[in-house]
């Protein structure tokens, strides 16, 4: 019977280390939640917003990496920010898919996956970013959905210079028909007619 107490010591101080490291690995995913939520969530957020304002080329000093800047030109930024617009609409919901946290050496970063309601849609967002002299900014940001297995180009509209979708029918700014108008198209009957004669004066 006293044999049995060690077995049962050791049985118990297993189960305490066990519960432990549950505690721990709860306690650091709910870290890395808070984390995520209040880091990336809020500048993604502003990162829909000042597409929306058409504002987001603006961002492109402010809240990208140097890595990303590396990749991509203002242009190629900018042209990010119209298309998502345009084909998508503003944000209206999203909510957190999934995220993950490293730390190598001096660099830390995070990522996080967001499943997204759009205006005209929905999609996935993922953004990475990493933190550079003490701020956070986006290494990586781009938007995924069925939206976009259509054709993705734009072009601006002849009246007010509005961009727009090449496939739109009419422009979504000031509403013109943005289809040219077709150049094998008959005149009518009433168009064949001649000119009717003015009538003579008394």
């Amino acid at each position: 019977m006293f044999k049995s107490k060690p077995l049962i010591y050791a049985a118990g101080g297993c189960l305490g280390v066990l519960c432990l490291m549950v505690v721990s690995c709860a306690g650091l995913l709910y870290w890395g939640y808070t984390s995520v939520g209040k880091t990336v969530s809020p500048r993604v957020d502003a990162l829909f917003l000042a597409i929306e304002e058409g504002s987001f080329s603006e961002t492109y000093d402010t809240e990208t990496a140097q890595g990303l800047r590396a990749r991509a030109t203002r242009e190629q930024y900018a042209a990010l920010g119209e298309t998502l617009r345009f084909r998508l609409g503003p944000l209206e919901s999203k909510w957190l898919e999934s995220f993950n946290m490293q730390q190598k050496n001096a660099d830390s970063t995070l990522e996080a996956t967001y499943k997204a309601t759009f205006e005209k849609g929905t999609g996935t967002i993922f953004a990475k970013m990493v933190k550079e002299d003490g701020d956070w900014k986006f290494l990586t940001f781009h938007v995924n959905s069925p939206l976009f297995d259509s054709d993705l180009s734009t072009t601006a509209c002849s009246l007010c210079g509005a961009s727009h979708a090449i496939e739109d029918r009419f422009c979504p700014a000031c509403g013109v028909d943005l289809l040219p108008p077709d150049e094998d198209e008959q005149p009518s009957e009433l168009e064949l007619d001649e000119p009717a004669e003015p009538a003579p004066s008394e």
